[in-house]
């Protein structure tokens, strides 16, 4: 072992057992549900669109009020980048588009 090679003595376990933390709770309730749902299926009754707690319908307001959010955020985004373009004006000739002596021999 790596401490062993190094001369040092066996390294202790100090370390407290961790106390509950959100995310303890929180596998915790992921994998009672995740029990659930296996048991659910071994007994013939899986979890489907069947057994899901009826909703109530999307109010039309909301469908409304994204696409508006979602038009004004496009808007501000799109009107910032115009701001940083840089006007070009096109030229009569195509001289005026070549560099001094990048055709020179």
């Amino acid at each position: 072992m790596y401490w062993q090679q190094k001369g040092k003595s066996e390294p202790q376990n100090d370390h407290p057992i961790p106390r509950e933390t959100s995310y303890t709770n929180a596998f915790n309730t992921y994998a009672e549900l995740c029990d659930d749902f296996i048991t659910q299926a071994k007994n013939g009754n899986p979890y489907d669109t069947s057994s899901l707690r009826a909703k109530q319908p999307l109010a039309i307001k909301w469908i409304f009020i994204s696409i508006g959010i979602g038009l004004v955020v496009g808007i501000c985004v799109v009107s910032g980048m115009s701001v940083k373009m840089k006007t070009v004006h096109s030229q009569s000739t195509a001289k005026d588009y070549m560099k001094k002596g990048s055709l020179d021999d």
